[in-house]
């Protein structure tokens, strides 16, 4: 029963501050220890008719106090934890003789007094307490029966509020004193940080309403739903849980800190890795461990906060490293020591376990799912931080980055800070091509492990191919290009869901401008461009090239990259007929690893030069496939007439059409020609003539395997 729930109802003048309550308390404790110089009473009820200073007075002033939402430690510790009179008149005692010399002396001289008449009566001596603790033998004179106040399963002792000091119950021997931090916070002096070791959980500030939020509005109404819920008088009892999964912790920690901001709770994010290392620095002693948890909790309660836990997988046991497991224990001392627990992702079924375990104690779990933000809530997250800084974004070019780029609202704030710091110092210079340099600057600074950066300067002027591989490449652009409108707004992606996704397969012999091709895609679309090395995510051991292949998606997701899957036919080539379990693994890789380009909501390019190699099973998972056929003639003269730079001073006596018409060799080999003969004639001292391109050609020609004959090409 909390303290305030006996209190008169009588008006009662409240008190103005923390000083007029501390000054009745030390009144009430001088009025129990005049009253025990003469005769002791059975219990506090005899002297609350007493002076003014009795209980009864001191109940009705705190009661008035907190109903006209002026601020005392104390009713706010009985309230929070549930005290009863009995408990907080424990905690009002020990506090006087901790803080108040007069007190101490005179308490001191009855526990002196008592234990002498002890001493007396059973022949023997007895040990004075320490003056820094609080007699239970002559807090039990003082204040009746209080033994109840001192189970381990009691509020003063289950949320630590006060430490026992060699406590004997049945005798009552012994002492208690209360929590370090509670008696600065009951003095009004300083409030405690939740911590856990020597990691002290960082504040996740409300700095907007849930409407105000750039987040999907499904999610939205749950959280507003979540909020009525718990001011629902069936929501007093028991702890609430509340998982938020969602890719952007950033968003998640602020819909959290906005919901309990309309309960009257701050969140303080406490990172589970913290735990972890702080389980090993008290050398794997688990009790220890649970209780600094929950002293952890108690510094959150006293300074009306949430524990919002981070990083809980940190917590799950490793048996490979050898770790035990953390997960269960950390979240029962969660719950027990907080009314609220909120938990960003994790492992979702053992949370949903471990609060069905204790579900009979009152705990209940609600669980929010934030989905990957669409092109539209993105762009209204442009459109937001623009307007602080008063960027002129045009809406044109706010949506072409909203599509290309799914940035979080955080790293969206970032780079408009970058972008209004540029413009700040160069005033002259267009915003657009800024723009998009700070949002690729800003997908490039987290690198995806197992893929490589492909950065090239080509641009589709760049690229010779045929009319029908231009068009196909044309129809690959205008499908990323025009995604937010056709599957958001037009719904075809609610309709049919697999189209997020664009698959692209390039083929064709080599050298004839695939790889090219897809860095050109990537440039044309502003999206950087990745080469997956597959021979970092296979693995000969089962399941890790799953989770190699998880790995990279969920990194390329949260960056929105082009990724380039090169030879391709080694991975989709004719499948085998399962004769063992290796084939059955390699086919079961191959699964994952097509299941997971179809998911991924960007665009993947496959290439291969053996198409004739790939099961065409596989054909159909590809929604574009473009050839890249080996250049004819008229190609080919292209090809060299773009291949040198515009410094290069090619010789008279050169003759391309020739080149054209004799070489028979892809675009790479004639790039890799036009360079062997530009170092060739920069060793001569000349310009670069037409037997330098000759004998370059002729080096290409033998890479080949082919017969080359320089009278084809020198008249």
């Amino acid at each position: 029963m909390l303290v305030m729930t006996d209190l008169s109802t009588e008006p009662t003048r409240p008190y103005p501050d923390n000083a007029a309550f501390l000054d009745d308390l030390r009144g009430f404790v001088d009025s129990l220890l005049a009253q025990s110089r003469y005769a002791f009473p059975e219990s506090i009820e005899d002297s609350l008719n007493g002076p003014p200073s009795s209980w009864r007075v001191i109940a009705a002033r705190m009661a008035a106090t907190v109903k006209s939402e002026i601020f005392m430690p104390l009713a706010h510790v009985a309230l929070v934890f549930r005290l009863d009179a009995r408990d907080v008149q424990l905690l009002v005692l020990a506090l006087m003789v901790e803080t108040d010399r007069a007190i101490s002396d005179a308490f001191a001289a009855l526990t002196h007094s008592l234990e002498e008449a002890d001493a007396t009566d059973e022949g023997t001596s007895a040990t004075a307490a320490s003056r820094r603790n609080t007699s239970l033998n002559t807090a039990t004179h003082l204040l009746g029966d209080i033994r109840g106040c001192l189970f381990a399963d009691s509020p003063l002792c289950h949320h630590q509020l006060i430490e026992l000091v060699d406590v004997n119950l049945s005798t009552l021997d012994g002492g208690y004193r209360l929590a370090s931090a509670l008696t600065a916070y009951l003095l009004g002096l300083a409030a405690p940080q939740p911590r856990v070791g020597d990691y002290i959980a960082t504040d996740i500030v409300a700095e907007q309403g849930l409407n105000d939020l750039i987040v999907n509005d499904t999610v939205k109404a749950q959280m507003l739903r979540f909020v009525d819920i718990c001011c629902a008088p069936s929501a007093r009892f028991g702890t609430i849980v509340l998982h938020i999964e969602s890719d952007d912790t950033t968003l998640a920690g602020a819909l959290a800190a906005t919901a309990f901001a309309n309960l009257g709770y701050g969140v303080a994010q406490l990172d589970a890795r913290f735990i972890r290392w702080t389980y090993q620095s008290v050398d794997q002693r688990l009790a220890t461990l649970e209780q600094q948890l929950r002293t952890a909790g108690r510094d959150a309660a006293l300074c009306t906060q949430i524990l919002l836990l981070t990083n809980s997988d940190a917590l799950v046991g490793n048996d490979e490293r050898d770790q035990i497991d953390l997960f269960d224990s950390t979240l029962q001392s969660l719950l027990k020591a907080n009314a609220y627990v909120v938990l960003l992702n994790g492992p979702a079924r053992r949370i949903a376990d471990a609060v069905a375990n204790v579900r009979q104690q009152g705990v209940r779990l609600f669980q929010v799912r934030v989905p990957a933000s669409t092109p539209a809530l993105r762009k209204l997250a442009w459109k937001k931080h623009a307007a602080y800084y008063d960027l002129p974004f045009d809406d044109a070019l706010l949506t072409a980055i909203a599509g290309a780029y799914a940035f979080s609202e955080a790293r969206i704030a970032a780079v408009v800070d970058a972008v209004a710091a540029r413009q700040a110092l160069n005033a002259d210079e267009h915003i657009e091509p800024v723009l998009w340099d700070a949002c690729r600057a800003a997908a490039e600074d987290q690198p995806i492990g197992v893929a490589k950066r492909v950065d090239t300067p080509y641009r589709l002027s760049d690229l010779v191919a045929p009319e029908r591989t231009m068009t196909l490449l044309h129809e690959v652009l205008g499908q990323m290009r025009y995604r937010p409108q056709v599957i958001d707004e037009w719904g075809f992606g609610a309709k049919y869901p697999g189209i997020t996704n664009l698959c692209v397969l390039l083929h064709g012999p080599p050298g004839t401008g695939k790889t090219m091709a897809s860095s050109i895609v990537a440039n044309e679309l502003s999206l950087p461009l990745y080469r997956v090395d597959l021979s970092t995510i296979l693995s000969k051991y089962i399941g890790e090239t799953e989770q190699n292949i998880e790995k990279l998606f969920v990194r390329a997701e949260a960056l929105n990259v082009v990724l380039l899957f090169d030879e391709a036919e080694g991975l989709f080539s004719k499948r085998n007929e399962s004769k063992d379990s290796h084939d059955r693994f390699a086919n079961l890789q191959v699964g994952f690893l097509l299941q997971r380009i179809e998911t991924y909501p960007g665009l993947v390019i496959l290439s291969t030069n053996l198409l004739g190699n790939i099961d065409k099973a596989f054909l159909r998972r590809f929604r574009v496939m473009i050839e890249f056929p080996f250049p004819a003639s008229e190609d080919r003269l292209k090809l060299w007439k773009q291949i040198f730079p515009a410094d290069v001073q090619l010789d008279p006596d050169v003759d391309l059409q020739v080149l054209a018409d004799k070489a028979a060799v892809a675009g790479g080999h004639i790039r890799n020609a036009a360079i062997s003969a530009a170092f060739l004639a920069a060793e001569d001292g000349t310009n670069i003539q037409m037997k330098h391109l000759v004998k370059a050609v002729n080096r290409e020609y033998e890479k080949l395997g082919k017969l080359f004959s320089e009278a084809d090409f020198l008249r």
